[in-house]
């Protein structure tokens, strides 16, 4: 039977499988790299420099949907490409406007900490291709980054 739609070419892609194929793509560059990463769930893979302080040093906990993140970071993709304006001046960001991976990853982040975040195409830019930024579609960012402080939105 011929169909009057066509033929389908491209094979879909669930974000299932591309987070499977994100998480082959990062455990090869941690090895290339040289790297020891810790994980989450949500396929996020991070280091952070100083974990080992002990809580009551860092006070304030980790920040969360309903809050303002004060950070220093560059954000680029695997293979080197720089991302917006990422630099070492600190920016403020209201934390539920952030990417889902950089937001899953702050939450295990302290004040002043500091070390990277290797983020799934799934929870950054997905599959849109921003050939004006030279980000391709399912890329990975890292982001190297440093919390300097948080705090609670204010209500209005």
């Amino acid at each position: 039977m011929m169909s009057l739609f066509g033929c389908q070419t491209e094979t879909e892609i669930t974000t299932a499988d591309q987070l499977l194929i994100d998480r082959g793509i990062i455990r090869a560059y941690a090895k290339a790299e040289g790297l020891t990463l810790d994980s989450i769930s949500t396929g996020v893979y991070y280091s952070i420099e100083d974990k080992d302080i002990p809580v009551y040093i860092r006070p304030g906990g980790s920040p969360y949907s309903g809050s303002w993140v004060l950070l220093t970071y560059t954000g680029k993709t695997l293979d080197g490409t720089p991302l917006g304006n990422s630099g070492v001046v600190p920016d403020t960001f209201t934390f539920s406007r952030l990417m889902p991976g950089l937001q899953t990853g702050l939450g295990i982040f302290k004040k002043t900490q500091s070390g990277f975040l290797l983020i799934p195409s799934t929870l950054a830019y997905k599959a849109a291709d921003f050939p004006e930024k030279s980000i391709p579609a399912n890329a990975i960012i890292r982001i190297d980054l440093t919390l300097v402080d948080w705090g609670l939105l204010k209500k209005k």
